[in-house]
């Protein structure tokens, strides 16, 4: 069977969990909850009394002007964008545990506890803590520090107004090269999360068991964690100039579609642990 048709039948797997195991649903359902009830909030800012709290953060970042109809949506996906990271560092992580939980009992034919998933994610919540920050900084620096360094190597008065084409060229290309990088990372550290809460080791011995099973299944994996990863940032490109998009169609286009990447965000969260998950037990065997 090929690297792509292994991540197939896995995604049908955890699709039939979903009807096999309707418990599955409840933490998906309260994450995506989370995540909707906060972009609405973000909707409503301009207006009282959600205006008393984001105005005075809007009008030192931004400007009086976007406190206004139509242009608080042109901010709308920045906001939303630190929102989603946000949770992703601190309440996903906890919810994504949980379904690892819920996914392994159903995958070993037990029956499925909420109450001991979420009562073993939490009791691991500080070192699901530590993985999300240790990851969010790794990526962070592998993202952030070549283009900086780049970037002052060009900025410099050597460098002619004529060469600036080909450095904005470089520069594009280096963008989503290292977000490939930053995926082939996450790569390496996805099996962490099954090692911590269905495993019960420790953080260390976790990420050094996620390398070794993200070794032995590089390609399958990469296409669990690449596919997911390029729907959701897609959107959040096809977002990030709001400013054609609100001249073409209307202003609430920019939440409907950030509304439809929660929706896509959290069942390909599922669709990611889920079937790391089941990876992670056939390698535990």
């Amino acid at each position: 069977m090929s690297k792509f048709g292994r991540v197939f039948v896995l995604w049908v797997n955890s699709i039939k969990t979903l009807f096999t195991a309707p418990k599955i649903w409840i933490p998906i359902l309260v994450m995506g909850g989370i995540h909707l009830t906060l972009l609405a909030c973000l909707y409503f800012f301009p207006r009282p009394p959600l205006r008393m709290v984001f105005a005075p953060i809007i009008r030192r970042f931004f400007g009086e002007t976007y406190l206004h109809y139509p242009y608080n949506f042109v901010v709308l996906p920045y906001l939303a964008k630190i929102l989603r990271q946000s949770l992703v560092i601190f309440i996903d992580i906890y919810f994504i545990a949980v379904l690892a939980k819920l996914t392994s009992q159903s995958l070993r034919d037990r029956a499925l506890s909420l109450k001991s998933a979420f009562k073993d994610a939490l009791f691991k919540i500080f070192p699901l803590l530590a993985y999300s920050l240790l990851l969010v900084l790794i990526l962070y620096v592998v993202q952030k520090v070549p283009p900086y360094v780049f970037k002052t190597i060009y900025k410099s008065p050597m460098i002619a107004d004529k060469q600036m084409a080909v450095y904005k060229s470089i520069n594009q290309g280096m963008f989503y090269a290292l977000k490939f990088v930053g995926v082939v990372i996450q790569v390496f550290f996805v099996y962490t999360i099954p090692a911590l809460v269905v495993g019960e080791y420790s953080l260390l011995h976790s990420v050094d068991r996620s390398f070794r099973i993200a070794a032995r299944n590089f390609f399958s994996t990469l296409f669990l964690v690449l596919i997911p990863t390029a729907v959701v940032f897609g959107i959040e490109q096809y977002v990030k100039t709001p400013k054609p998009l609100i001249e073409n169609y209307y202003p609430e286009v920019i939440f409907h579609i950030l509304l439809v990447n929660i929706l896509l965000y959290v069942m390909l969260s599922y669709l990611t642990i889920a079937p790391v998950t089941e990876v992670y037990l056939e390698n535990s065997k």
